[in-house]
Formats: C-alpha cells, sequence, structure tokens
C-alpha cells in the first residue's frame, strides 16, 4: 500500500509539475513575442514620426521635385520595404546620390528639431494606447559596430547594408524597450533611438487573458492534485483504523466465546448441574458473554447501515424525560461499579416527535462512553431544556477529557482517540459516528466541550418543530 501510494504521488507530481512548466514556458514566449513585438512598434512608430515631419517640412518649404520616370524615382536609392511587421530601409549606393540629400542637403541632426519631433512621436504613441514614458535621444554607434551588426543578406529582396540592429533589452519590471537607430548624423557617427522605458506591466496586461487562463489551469490542476492527495492519505488512515477494528474485533468475538465454552464444559464435565448454585452462576455468566456477543454482532451489522445510510426514522411525539429515565435506569442497573447519574429535565416540557428508539441508542452511547472515560467515583449529569424552540439535552463527566487536537474527529467513523499501546477501555470508533448520524437526520447538530483531565460534555440540540 506504502509503495502504490509514493508511486501515485510521483506520478501525479511530475504530472503536475510537466504541466506548470510548459504553461510557463508558453507564458515565457508569448512574452518575448509581445515585447519584440513593441519594439517593432517602436520603430514603425520613429519611422512614421521622421515621415510626418519630413511632410511637414516640405510643405512649408513648397518644393516640387520633378520626378521623369519609375526609374528616376528608383534611382534615387531610397525604397521603403513592407513587411508584416514593421518596414526594411533599402540604399542601393550603386545608384549615386539618395533622395534625402537632394531635398535636405544637409545632415538630418541640423533640419530636425528632437524637441518637436518627440512632440509627433508622443501623438502617435497615444494613438496606438501606448502610454509609456518614452525619450527620443541620439546614440554614438561606430561604423564597424554599425556593419557588423546589420541584417543578412537576403538574395530575393532587397536590404539596407548600413541598418544597426540593437540587442534585446531587459525583462525585468525596470527595463526598458528600444527602437532600431535611425542614421542622424553619419559623419559623426550619430543616430536617433526611441526608447520606451518600463514596459513589463505593459506587456503583461497586453498578455492579461493568457495569464488568467494559465493561472485558472495550474490553479485547478493543483487542487485537483492537492484533494487527490487528501483522499488517498484519507483511504489509507481509513484503512489502518479498519484493521484495527477488525483485530479488536476479533478478539472481543473470541472472549465471550471462550467464556461460554468454559461454562458448558463446567456445567456438563465437572458436575455443576448437580450444585443449583454453580450451575446458576454459570449459566448467568454464559447468558452476559451472549448478550454481550450479541451486542458485538450488531455493532458489525451497524457498519453497513452507518456505511450506505440506511437508517431510517419513525418519528412519533415522545416524552423526553421518560426517554432518558429509561437510558438513565438501564446503566444503573448493568453497571459492575459504584455510578452516580443524575438528571434534570426542565418540567412540563411538551412531547417532542422523534424515533424513541435510536434517539434512546443515541443517548446510551453517551452515557456509556462518560462512565467508561470516567475516573473513580463515576459522576455523569444529563440536562435537559428547551431554549430557542430547540431540544437541548447534555451529558457531562469527570472523565479523563478529550485534546483539542482530537476534537474535530471524534464523530468520525472508526475514530478512537489514541492512547498509545494501552488499550484498557475497549471500542470500535462507531459511537459517536452513529450519535451523529440519529441526530443529523433529526435536523440536530451535536457538538463537544471538553477539557483534559476535567471531563467532557456533549450537547445534543434538536429543533422541536419539524416538518
Amino acid at each position: 500500500m506504502k509503495k502504490h501510494l509514493r508511486n501515485s504521488l510521483g506520478l501525479m507530481t511530475v504530472s503536475v509539475a510537466g504541466i506548470s512548466l510548459f504553461m510557463a514556458v508558453w507564458i515565457w514566449g508569448s512574452f518575448i513575442d509581445e515585447q519584440r513585438s513593441l519594439s517593432e512598434t517602436s520603430t514603425h512608430t520613429l519611422f512614421d514620426a521622421v515621415q510626418a515631419y519630413t511632410q511637414h517640412l516640405l510643405k512649408k518649404r513648397e518644393i516640387n521635385i520633378p520626378i521623369e520616370s519609375f526609374r528616376q524615382a528608383r534611382d534615387s536609392g531610397i525604397f521603403m520595404y513592407g513587411r508584416r511587421k514593421g518596414f526594411e530601409f533599402i540604399n542601393r549606393p550603386s545608384y549615386g546620390r539618395t533622395l534625402a540629400p537632394v531635398l535636405f542637403p544637409e545632415p538630418m541632426e541640423k533640419w530636425v528639431s528632437v524637441k518637436h519631433l518627440k512632440t509627433v512621436v508622443g501623438a502617435l504613441l497615444h494613438e496606438q494606447k501606448i502610454g509609456l514614458d518614452f525619450t527620443l535621444d541620439t546614440v554614438r554607434i561606430s561604423e564597424e559596430k554599425w556593419m557588423e551588426d546589420r541584417p543578412p543578406h537576403r538574395d530575393n529582396g532587397p536590404h539596407w547594408p548600413g541598418f544597426y540592429r540593437e540587442q534585446e533589452s531587459s525583462l525585468l519590471p525596470g527595463g526598458a524597450v528600444s527602437s532600431r537607430p535611425l542614421p542622424f548624423n553619419t559623419e559623426k557617427q550619430l543616430f536617433m533611438r526611441l526608447t520606451l522605458h518600463k514596459p513589463f506591466w505593459y506587456i503583461l496586461s497586453a498578455l492579461k487573458w493568457q495569464i488568467m487562463t494559465v493561472t485558472v489551469l495550474i490553479s485547478l490542476t493543483v487542487g485537483c492534485f492537492t484533494y487527490m492527495i487528501y483522499l488517498l492519505f484519507r483511504q489509507k488512515k481509513l484503512a489502518d483504523i479498519k484493521n484495527d477494528f477488525i483485530n479488536n474485533m476479533t478478539h472481543e468475538l473470541k472472549t465471550p466465546i471462550a467464556t461460554v465454552s468454559a461454562a458448558v464444559e463446567a456445567l456438563t464435565g465437572f458436575g455443576a448441574l448437580e450444585d443449583p448454585k454453580k450451575a446458576e452462576l454459570y449459566l448467568k455468566i454464559s447468558l452476559r458473554e451472549l448478550d454481550h456477543l450479541s451486542g458485538l454482532i450488531e455493532k458489525v451489522m451497524d457498519i453497513a447501515v452507518y456505511e450506505h445510510e440506511y437508517l431510517v426514522l419513525t418519528c412519533r411525539p415522545t416524552q423526553t424525560a421518560d426517554l432518558l429515565q429509561n437510558a438513565v435506569e438501564r446503566y444503573r442497573q448493568i453497571t459492575d461499579r459504584p455510578v452516580s447519574i443524575s438528571l434534570h429535565c426542565t418540567p412540563g416540557m411538551p412531547s417532542i416527535p422523534f424515533d424513541a428508539l435510536h434517539m434512546k441508542n443515541a443517548i446510551s452511547n453517551l452515557i456509556d462512553n462518560a462512565i467508561k472515560y470516567s475516573g473513580d467515583p463515576v459522576e455523569v449529569r444529563i440536562d435537559s431544556t428547551i431554549h430557542a424552540s430547540r431540544l437541548e439535552i447534555s451529558v457531562s463527566d469527570n472523565g479523563i477529557g478529550i485534546e483539542p487536537k482530537y476534537q474535530p474527529h471524534i464523530f468520525e467513523r472508526f475514530f478512537r482517540v489514541p492512547t498509545g499501546n494501552i488499550h484498557k477501555i475497549k471500542g470500535y470508533g462507531l459511537g459517536l459516528a452513529y450519535v451523529k448520524q440519529v441526530v443529523t437526520l433529526h435536523g440536530g447538530e451535536v457538538s463537544v466541550i471538553s477539557q483534559p483531565s476535567k471531563g467532557s460534555t456533549f450537547k445534543i440540540s434538536i429543533p422541536i418543530n419539524r416538518s
């Protein structure tokens, strides 16, 4: 059992860990893709801002550049190659002068106002609902570095050999995402760059649905895993308790059988029948042990009733005082040691509809436990009253009490408070479970107040007006 349990736990742990790792890798990949997309967006925004600013200057200068043919436009050297994400700017130096020097002979540094361009960039970012702080600055990049980090040449399409790609930025909450630098003054090796600061939470917000989905799936998986572990350990605990119950029950069944066999042998083999007093003594012993054996068999039969909840109540108006008095008188007669049982019932209590047989058995179980677990002398007090339209019955003793950590479990089937290797008090852990079942079927509640070495009080509360 332990080996199978260990293997099951190992397999479930590996499965949950694998699923969680897969989800984490998926979210991480989505985060990287979203960050790259944001970097491309910043590059696209910077290009658009420069284009808009250039168009503004052209309109302001009212310059018209005649182009006689498409070949002449192509030979001017500037193209924008459309891609799925962003743009590729290309330059064919073999065609001679570019179009930009024709329109603006001076470097971009001299005819572009970074302050005004920053305003255009801010407006474009606002249109795209990107509410991040940004900076528009220039960086110095050597020609060797510029050419070294350019994108690889593609034979199936144009490319710009002077395009520098910056390394990936940090993914930490305090990191930043930068655009690809644009030439600002190639003579001074200056490039313009747009940087978006602290994009971590912006990217997370863009991935909120993926993150929520992964969180829910992982939570459900871990929850199911935890619940399965709970069920496995609970099943193991029940199996151990049932094994102990079977061992105890086997021993208890052997005892009355052996006693009756010895009494019968004495009657038949040793002439006890000729002595009326001895015969009466052996017969009383046999009857007592047979009665005990009958009770054990009833306990075993009750297990199936408790397990499948086949208990059916037959409720009739019953006087609580009479029922309690009958239960008390029974234990006053059969106990083998001095017992003080005091009964206190509120006068004039009405008849209450409940199953007298099962309710009497439930009260008897509480009285039996109070006597078994009490010290010397045995003192048991039973109180019955009506409070807030509920019948309240309490059974108190001066016994050994119950430790707080065991109190939530005493109404579970087969549960017994651990006493180490000492088994002075026989039991099977069914009595209190039966009490709870009977009280619950009557629409009531049962509770316990107990302190170690000071005794316990079990309280039954049942509504007096039930449908």
